[in-house]
């Protein structure tokens, strides 16, 4: 009897230890989710200069490829602050510069075919993409909105990779759409992909350990973009099968973007185009 007893106040004991650990590790997950939404908090990443690479890879039925890459250069650090918008790939190249003036931003947008800038001065801060632009990969909400999965090596920084459930704010109209399409309400493909969607699809970042900051993100928008196709192109048969976007993010090698001096003033654009019509 008596070893039954010592037995069963080990078997105790080992279970609280176990109780303990897991204990400590929740409160540690608890912690480091709090303090990545705090650090990549959406004020702070407002004044925060970094550089966003992302890659872009679409796959359709057909078997066609298409690659891309955008890079935001965001300079905060210096006077006037600059946004540098760069896309390359198969859909063609495009580069766009704001530049910050106090509640004011110029547009520069780039015309390829004319190897110069056309530029809008002045225009509303608030109501131009900047804000938008400095949110981006800002982590929201609360440490229940986040599941820690794992550590990973990012490029020489030891990361913990967490998920988040994507807020598809847009998907109810998107079924609306459908809805009013006989020839896509009973389409299965269709049916199936808005099921998988309303159980919901997750967005992946991993934090640096020792800053806490974001150095990688990445998600995959195929779903919504596959019901997107069918809605834009009636009776289509090349909808996508894989659509990624993996972003990495630098936040010590910022480069202070160039303002362009090679500028053709709206002004004038609208005069030139006018003369060609002519």
């Amino acid at each position: 009897m008596k070893k039954l007893t010592i037995i069963a106040m080990s078997i105790v004991c080992l279970s609280l230890v176990a109780c303990n650990r897991q204990n400590i590790a929740n409160n540690k997950q608890e912690n480091f989710l709090e303090k990545a939404i705090s650090v990549n908090s959406s004020s702070n990443m407002k004044t925060r200069s970094r550089t966003i690479s992302t890659d872009v890879y679409q796959e359709y039925k057909n078997k066609d490829k298409v690659y891309g890459k955008t890079v935001h250069t965001i300079d905060l650090k210096n006077k006037p602050n600059i946004i540098k918008i760069a896309n390359k790939g198969s859909l063609g190249d495009a580069i766009i510069y704001y530049v910050i003036n106090n509640n004011k931003v110029d547009v520069y947008n780039g015309i390829n075919d004319k190897e110069a800038f056309n530029v809008q001065r002045d225009l509303s801060l608030s109501s131009s993409e900047v804000p938008y632009i400095l949110d981006l990969l800002s982590l929201e909400g609360n440490i229940s909105d986040y599941e820690v999965i794992k550590e990973e090596i990012v490029d020489g920084h030891r990361t913990i990779k967490i998920s988040s459930n994507r807020k598809l704010d847009y998907l109810n109209a998107i079924i609306k759409n459908i809805s009013s399409r006989p020839d896509l309400e009973k389409n299965k493909e269709i049916k199936d992909t808005i099921k998988i969607l309303k159980r919901g699809t997750k967005s992946y970042y991993w934090i640096d350990q020792q800053t806490s900051k974001i150095v990688k993100y990445q998600v995959d928008t195929t779903l919504e973009n596959k019901l997107s196709y069918y809605l834009d192109h009636k009776g289509g048969t090349n909808p996508p099968v894989k659509i990624t976007m993996t972003s990495k993010i630098d936040y010590d090698n910022v480069k202070k973007p160039k303002i362009p001096s090679n500028i053709i003033e709206t002004s004038d654009l609208k005069e030139t185009d006018k003369n060609n019509d002519n």
